[in-house]
């Protein structure tokens, strides 16, 4: 077995195998092969994710080496240093960034998905309203009256605070953006859950999020073609384009006891890390903390609807564009803080299993990040079910590779719409309105 491992490296088909010493293994990669016998290990046969500290610590007392496949799994360090690019060099001239203080137990779990999704459809509904309704006063010159913003934020934060999943979930299955500012009110949830997994008060978090909702307020005041312009924008169109911040400024500025970090949020949230940002060019610490929640927040829902929201990429897609801006355009312990939140398999993701199957992420497993809760929407030839089996991952054997996740895909390739599955995986709703409950 040995032998025949050595210095092999296989680009062929579907695997790109790898030999490496045990002492490179980390969380995620994908076992293929060992310089063992299959029968003297107490894994199973053919290969197997690497998903627990244990299995590395078992895999070296064992193996001197093994073969990965890196289309399946992790990369080891010294492959991914030597994949250095363009923006590597770019990152290594970036800012210093001074670390925050991170608690990511400030706020446990208190409720479960299925108890929150109607609350969650509820109170984006309210805010999607309140919000159009604000920058329609806006437009027309009169007071934008923020005091109705307020229960809706305060009973959003509440409702993020005690489940963050729903949200996740509801945002990253349902991308209907059914109003022109409905993208304001999903980048303040992104910000807004980014700010509870770092651990920020709850009057910090309300401060983040009215002020991430009404950031972008100027852009009332814009043209039509420069507000639905996503990108390539000439310099004459950008110039245009980013004299909406100083709109935002004058309208806020005409308010009674704005709070001055809302100002800065309006003020900061286009500003980049690496100072290539507009308006005033601020680099790093130069910019205000919660105008960085914020601008992750704004990019992140930019990245989902890639297209003035008729088009979504999946979420997985989306924090691996903002994993690559990291240190150019946000501090990057944010950006891993983000990622955290939203887990390596974000819910709404769909994701292929070594069965074949195809299922939905439907939930994070607080201590098993590669075995989260999803449901099955095919079976192994990616037919379609006609009705949907759940199935916790983090309960199944340990070392099973059927039902290991092998990869995420994009659901459109296999005809499957999330926004179908959107209200029906959490039980069926009996009862009107605050009386309902879902069996």
């Amino acid at each position: 077995m040995l032998a025949r491992m050595e210095n092999t490296q296989s680009t062929s088909g579907s695997s790109a195998l790898l030999k490496v010493g045990c002492h490179e293994l980390v969380i995620g990669m994908y076992i293929s092969e060992l310089d063992q016998p299959w029968a003297n290990t107490p894994f199973p046969v053919g290969g197997f994710h690497v998903k627990k500290v244990n299995h590395i610590e078992t895999l070296q007392r064992i193996c001197r080496y093994v073969l990965i496949d890196v289309n399946r799994g992790k990369r080891p360090k010294r492959q991914r240093r030597a994949e250095l690019t363009v923006l590597s060099g770019a990152r290594k001239n970036s800012p210093i960034a001074t670390e925050m203080k991170i608690d990511r137990d400030a706020y446990p779990i208190t409720s479960t998905t299925k108890q929150e999704i109607d609350n969650v459809v509820r109170l984006y509904a309210n805010l999607n309203l309140e919000l159009e309704q604000t920058y329609s006063r806006a437009r027309a010159g009169e007071g934008l009256e923020l005091g109705k913003l307020d229960q809706p934020i305060t009973e959003a934060i509440e409702c993020l605070v005690r489940n963050p999943a729903a949200f996740i979930w509801y945002l990253n299955t349902d991308p209907t953006q059914a109003l022109k500012t409905s993208y304001c009110v999903r980048a303040a949830i992104w910000s807004a859950l980014l700010a509870r997994n770092v651990g920020l008060p709850e009057a910090e978090i309300k401060i983040l999020f009215l002020g991430t909702l009404i950031a972008d307020i100027g852009l009332s005041l814009l043209p039509e073609r420069l507000v639905e312009k996503r990108k390539f924008f000439k310099k004459k169109d950008f110039i245009a384009y980013s004299k909406h911040t100083q709109f935002s400024l004058e309208i806020l500025g005409e308010e009674k006891d704005v709070d001055s970090k809302i100002v800065a949020i309006a003020r900061g949230h286009h500003e980049r890390h690496d100072g290539n940002g507009f308006p005033r060019k601020l680099n790093g610490e130069q910019i205000p903390v919660l105008a960085k929640f914020a601008n992750i927040g704004y990019s992140f829902e930019r990245l989902l609807h890639c297209d003035s929201g008729k088009k979504m990429r999946s979420p997985s897609t989306a924090i691996s564009r903002l994993y690559k801006q990291r240190k150019l355009k946000f501090s990057e312990q944010l950006v891993v803080e983000f990622i955290h939140a939203l887990g390596m398999y974000p819910a709404g993701s769909v994701v292929e299993l070594g069965s074949g199957e195809l299922a939905l992420v439907l939930e994070q497993s607080e201590n098993e990040k590669l075995a989260p809760c999803v449901a099955l929407v095919t079976n192994s030839s990616k037919k379609v079910l006609s009705r949907v089996k759940h199935l916790d991952l983090s309960s199944l054997d340990q070392y099973s590779d059927r039902r290991s996740i092998v990869k995420i895909v994009d659901p459109n390739q296999f005809g499957i719409d999330p926004r179908i599955y959107a209200l029906k995986m959490f039980g069926r709703r009996i009862g009107i309105g605050s009386l309902s409950i879902r069996l």
